[in-house]
C-alpha cells in the first residue's frame, strides 16, 4: 500500500442533458497501455461519462467519454493510489467530485480540483485517511484519526475549509463509506471493532457535525466492507460483506437507524446505488461464475433481475454502479485484467441489439409457424460471431428464445435433439451492424419422419453399503410422434436388493420393469426406486453398475452407410471361477468383421475379431482372478450412436479384488435408449461435490478425444431450516466442451435449466422444500446429472476443468471441488501376460513394460520356428516376425506407444 492517497475534484462546464438508451461494454487503453481497472464513473451532463482509472497500478487517469463510451480526452492525475473503490459525484453546477476508498486508514490523502480539461486548480492535503461526499452547499470530508476519533470538515465549492470538528466513538476499526443526509448532515458507516470481531456501525451527525445517534448491526454475515446512501424516503440503504464467504447483504434502516428489512446477496458486493424507479442496483463479483455481476431489486429488496457480464469467459469485478438519466446504469469494473466501462439499459441489457424468435414444430410443412403449431422447448440456439465467438440460449415453454448481442454479424442456428428433425433453415443470419436493432429469426422445424425417439437417464447420488439407496430415472420423447407400449427395464446387479418403487412395476430375476404406456411427443417423465446395498456381498470401493433400457428402441429412419447390425456386450461372473463375455447382434442385418479387445485392470491382454449373423452371439471366457476385466468391441460402422460397445466386471474370482477401474473408461451408453450408471460403494462422502465420468486414466485423468463427459453434481441441505429453492450454476469450459450438445439427465427433484452467454449453465429447483439434515437426513440430499460432448479437434494435452456453485435460497454459494480431464491418446501402461492356451508359449520379456527395445525369451529352444506378434493398446496387430531359437530381440523405430506381446 502506497503512503500517499488522493481525493479529486473535477470542474467541468455545464451542458444540456441528453438521454441515451444504448448500452455498451468497452475496455480501455490509456495512451497505448491497457488500463487496469476503473474505480468509479459518473454520467456527465452532455450524456457522456467521466471515469477514474489506473494504468496497471503505474499511474492514475481521468477519462472523459462520449455517450457511446468513446474516449474524448485523458489526463494523468498526480495521485499515487492503487485502491479499487472511489466515489464520483455530479454537482448541481456541473462539477464532479471523485474520492478514493482506501482500506489503509493511516495513509495521507489529498483533495484536488480540476477544470473541464483536467488541469489541476487546487490541492488540499489531509493527514490520515479521508472520504468526501457532496452536500447541498459543498462537500463534507471525514478523516479517521485513530481507533477512537475522527474529524469532519466542511468545504465550499472551491475546496476551502469552512469548519472542522473532532468527534469520538467507542471504537473505529475502519471507515467504510458515508453519505450526505437530507437534513444537511452526514451518516458514516464504520467498523465497530477489530478484524476478528467487527460489525458495521452507523454514525449520524447533523449539519454542524454534532453526533445525533449511533447504531451497531450485529449478524453472522456482517463483518466486512459496505456502501451506504439515503433514499428518497429518508431510509438508509447499505450493504455489507461476509468475511471469508462468498456473500453479502442488503439492508434498510429508517431515519433513526432502526432496522427495516434485509436480504442476502449471493456474491461479493462493492457498488450500490438507487435507481431512477426507486429500486436498488448492486454490482460486484461472483468468483464461481467469473464475470461482473449486476443485481437489480425493487424498493423492498426483492430481486427484479440479475445479470452477469463477461467476455470470452474471463474473470471480472464490478467496483461501482451509478444510475443514468435514461433509467439505465453505468458500471465501473475490471474484466480480463482491463479497465472496463459497462453501460446498461433499465433491464440490465448492455447491448442495444437483440436476436429473438420461436422454434416450433411445422406440422403442415409450409415452413411457417402457425398459431396452433407446437412449440419446441429446451432446444439450444447458438449465435456465432464472425470471429468465432459463440453465444447460447435455450427455448422456453413457449419455444421462444432471446439473445442480447453486441453490434456485428451473426450466424444463428438450432440443434435438434436427434436425426428425426429437419429445420426449414439450418442457419440464418443476423445483421446487427446499425444498432439499436432487433432481429426476429423464427425456426420452423419439420419431421423428417414420424417416429418416436425415447431417451432415458438413470443416476443416484451415492451408494452406501448396508443402507437403502434411491435411484432416479427420467425419460423424454425427443421424437416427432408418440411412442406406444413404452416400457423401461432396469438391470440390477446381484449385490443390490430391490426394496420398493414409486410406481407399478414387475420384478423378474434381476430385471425391474416399468410399463409407461403411451409417451406423447415432447413428453417427459420420471420415477424412482429403492434398493439396499447388500452387506454380505459388497465391499467399500466396489463398483456396482445399473443399466436402464427404454423401449421402443427402434431406429425408424434410414441411416446412411449403416447395415442395420447392432452389437451389444454383456459380462457376468460364473461360479466365481470364470468371467463370461458375450457379444450379440440384436440388429436386423449381419455384422461386418469387427474387432474386440479384453483388458484386465488397465492392461490390454488379448484381441480378436468376430462377425455375427442376426441374433448370433460370440462368447469369450476368461479365468476369474478378482481383477476388473473388460471387453470393448467395435460397433457396426455407421451406427448412429456408439462407435463401440463395452462391458466390465470386477471382484469375480478368489484372487485379490481390484476396485476403482470401471469408471476410468467410457461406459457403453451413448445411445439414447440406454443409460448405465456405475457407482462405487462408499461409507463417508462429501455432501456437496461434483464428479465427472469417465473419471479418466491415472492421476491426469486421461480421456480419449471425442469422449463425452457426464457430470454429477450432488448437494445436501446442512443448514438449520428447509431450503425452498436450490440453484446450481456451472460455467462450462466452452472452448473445449460444446454447450449445444448438452443433455440434462436424471435428478432427485424436478428442475428447469437454461444456457446463456458464452456457456453459462444453470439448473433451478423451485419449491424443492429440501429439509435440513438434522430433521430428515435421507431427504436432505439432492443431485442433478448432465452429459456433454467435446468439441472437435480438442488438442491433445488439453485439461478440461469444471466446477459448480450451489445456492440454497439466498445464502452464499457452496463451491464444489474442481474436476479435470486430460485429453490424450496411447496413455495406457501395457504389460505382458503369459497365456497358456493351445499354440501359445510362456515367455519372459525384459524390460517389462518397454517402449523401444525388448528381449523375448522362451524357456527352451524350439525345434522349429516361432511367431512373434506385436499389438498396440487397442488390440491391433502392428508387427509379426517369424524366428527360431529361444530368444528374439525386438527393436526398430521409436514407437509412440507401449505394446502387448503374444
Amino acid at each position: 500500500m502506497k503512503s500517499m492517497r488522493r481525493l479529486l475534484l473535477i470542474l467541468l462546464t455545464h451542458c444540456a442533458v441528453t438521454g441515451f438508451g444504448q448500452g455498451f461494454l468497452r475496455m480501455y487503453d490509456l495512451n497505448g497501455i491497457p488500463a487496469g481497472q476503473i474505480f468509479t464513473a459518473a454520467p456527465t451532463p452532455d450524456g457522456g461519462f467521466i471515469f477514474f482509472a489506473d494504468r496497471n497500478s503505474n499511474s492514475e487517469w481521468l477519462v472523459k467519454t462520449d455517450p457511446l463510451g468513446e474516449v474524448q480526452w485523458t489526463k494523468e492525475v498526480p495521485a499515487n493510489a492503487s485502491d479499487v473503490q472511489a466515489d464520483l459525484y455530479v454537482t448541481p453546477n456541473g462539477h464532479y467530485a471523485l474520492a478514493n476508498y482506501i482500506d489503509n486508514n493511516f495513509s495521507d490523502n489529498s483533495f484536488f480540483l480540476f477544470d473541464a480539461q483536467g488541469n489541476l486548480l487546487k490541492q488540499v492535503d489531509f493527514t490520515g485517511f479521508a472520504r468526501v461526499v457532496m452536500t447541498s452547499n459543498g462537500f463534507l470530508v471525514s478523516n479517521r484519526v485513530d481507533v477512537n476519533s475522527y474529524k469532519l470538515f466542511r468545504l465550499d465549492w472551491q475546496g476551502n475549509i469552512v469548519w472542522e470538528k473532532t468527534n469520538t466513538t467507542q471504537y473505529l476499526g475502519l471507515l467504510y463509506d458515508m453519505t450526505a443526509t437530507q437534513d444537511g448532515g452526514l451518516c458514516l458507516m464504520v467498523a465497530n471493532d477489530s478484524l476478528a470481531n467487527r460489525f458495521p456501525k452507523l454514525i449520524k451527525t447533523d449539519a454542524d457535525g454534532e453526533v445525533e445517534w449511533e447504531r451497531t448491526y450485529a449478524a453472522p454475515w456482517l463483518d466486512f466492507y459496505g456502501r451506504i446512501f439515503q433514499n428518497a424516503q429518508g431510509q438508509f440503504i447499505f450493504t455489507n460483506q461476509a468475511l471469508g464467504a462468498v456473500g453479502s447483504a442488503l439492508f434498510a434502516a429508517d431515519s433513526n437507524g432502526d432496522s427495516l428489512w434485509s436480504t442476502v446477496v449471493d456474491f461479493y458486493v462493492f457498488g450500490l446505488c438507487e435507481t431512477t424507479d426507486g429500486g436498488y442496483a448492486i454490482t460486484g463479483e461472483r468468483p464461481t461464475t467469473k464475470g461482473v455481476m449486476l443485481l437489480k431489486t425493487d424498493p423492498l429488496g426483492a430481486t427484479v433481475f440479475e445479470k452477469q457480464y463477461n467476455v470470452n469467459n474471463t474473470y471480472g469485478i464490478g467496483w461501482d454502479v451509478r444510475a443514468t438519466p435514461d433509467g439505465g446504469m453505468v458500471i465501473s469494473s475490471v474484466l480480463n485484467a482491463k479497465a472496463t466501462l459497462i453501460k446498461t439499459d433499465a433491464n440490465g441489457n448492455i447491448y442495444p441489439n437483440f436476436i429473438k424468435g420461436t422454434v416450433a414444430f411445422d406440422q403442415n410443412h409450409d415452413c411457417q409457424i402457425g398459431v396452433n403449431e407446437l412449440p419446441l422447448k429446451n432446444w439450444a440456439v447458438v449465435a456465432t460471431e464472425t470471429n468465432g465467438q459463440q453465444y447460447y440460449a435455450t427455448t422456453n415453454d413457449a419455444g421462444s428464445y432471446e439473445l442480447n448481442m453486441d453490434a456485428g454479424n451473426y450466424t444463428v442456428e438450432i440443434f435438434p435433439p436427434g436425426a428425426l428433425w429437419e429445420p426449414c433453415n439450418t442457419q440464418l443470419t443476423a445483421d446487427l451492424t446499425t444498432p439499436p436493432d432487433t432481429v426476429t429469426l423464427d425456426f420452423p422445424v419439420q419431421d423428417s419422419i414420424l417416429c418416436s425417439l425415447l431417451d432415458v437417464s438413470i443416476s443416484t447420488p451415492f451408494l452406501r453399503r448396508c443402507f437403502d439407496n434411491q435411484y432416479y430415472v427420467s425419460w423424454c420423447n425427443q421424437g416427432t410422434t408418440a411412442a406406444f407400449n413404452s416400457f423401461i427395464e432396469i438391470v440390477l446387479p446381484p449385490e443390490l436388493d430391490f426394496v420398493s418403487a414409486s410406481q407399478p412395476h414387475t420384478l423378474s430375476g434381476n430385471i425391474l420393469r416399468f410399463d409407461l404406456g403411451t409417451v406423447n411427443f415432447s413428453e417427459c417423465g420420471d420415477l424412482n426406486f429403492k434398493v439396499n446395498v447388500n452387506c454380505d456381498s459388497t465391499e467399500i470401493g466396489q463398483t456396482l453398475c445399473v443399466e436402464a433400457r427404454i423401449s421402443p428402441d427402434t431406429i425408424c429412419y434410414e441411416v446412411p452407410n449403416w447395415s442395420g447390425a447392432r452389437v451389444v456386450a454383456t459380462a457376468r461372473c460364473l461360479a466365481d471361477t470364470t468371467v463370461e463375455f458375450r457379444l450379440r447382434n440384436i440388429g436386423n442385418a449381419p455384422s461386418q468383421i469387427l474387432d474386440y479387445i479384453i483388458t484386465e485392470d488397465l492392461v490390454v491382454l488379448m484381441q480378436g475379431n468376430f462377425n455375427l449373423g442376426i441374433g448370433e452371439e460370440k462368447v469369450v471366457t476368461r479365468t476369474a482372478s478378482g481383477s476388473m476385466q473388460r471387453i470393448e468391441a467395435t460397433q457396426e460402422p455407421g451406427y448412429p450412436f456408439d462407435d463401440f460397445v463395452a462391458a466390465a466386471i470386477e471382484g469375480c474370482g478368489n484372487g485379490p479384488a481390484s476396485f476403482g477401474f470401471i469408471n476410468q473408461f467410457s461406459l457403453d451408453d451413448a445411445s439414447p435408449f440406454t443409460d448405465v450408471e456405475c457407482q462405487e460403494v462408499r461409507g463417508a462422502y462429501d455432501p456437496n461435490d461434483k464428479q465427472g465420468f469417465p473419471v479418466g486414466y491415472g492421476n491426469q485423468h486421461f480421456i480419449e478425444p471425442g469422449a463425452d463427459i457426464t457430470y454429477l453434481i450432488r448437494f445436501q441441505n446442512t443448514g438449520t431450516d428447509t431450503a425452498f429453492t436450490v440453484t446450481i450454476r456451472d460455467t462450462l469450459a466452452a472452448a473445449w466442451l460444446d454447450p449445444a450438445t448438452l443433455r440434462p439427465g436424471a435428478s432427485s427433484h424436478p428442475y428447469t435449466w437454461e444456457l446463456t452467454g458464452p456457456g453459462a449453465l444453470a439448473f433451478h429447483f423451485e419449491n424443492i422444500l429440501l429439509p435440513d439434515s438434522n430433521v430428515n437426513e435421507p431427504a436432505s440430499h439432492g443431485f442433478v446429472q448432465f452429459r456433454i460432448s467435446q468439441r472437435a479437434d480438442v488438442p491433445l494435452g488439453t485439461v478440461i476443468k469444471n466446477d459448480a456453485a450451489i445456492f440454497f435460497d439466498y445464502n452464499a454459494p457452496i463451491i464444489t471441488n474442481t474436476t479435470f480431464h486430460t485429453v490424450g491418446k496411447d496413455f495406457y501402461t501395457v504389460s505382458v501376460e503369459n497365456i497358456f492356451e493351445k499354440g501359445l508359449l510362456p515367455v519372459k520379456v525384459a524390460p517389462n513394460p518397454f517402449r523401444e527395445r525388448a528381449v523375448v525369451s522362451l524357456p527352451e529352444a524350439l525345434p522349429g520356428e516361432a511367431t512373434f506378434r506385436l499389438f498396440d493398446p487397442a488390440g491391433r496387430a502392428v508387427r509379426e516376425v517369424i524366428f527360431s531359437g529361444n530368444t528374439f530381440e525386438f527393436s526398430g523405430a521409436k514407437p509412440s506407444r507401449r505394446f502387448v506381446l503374444f
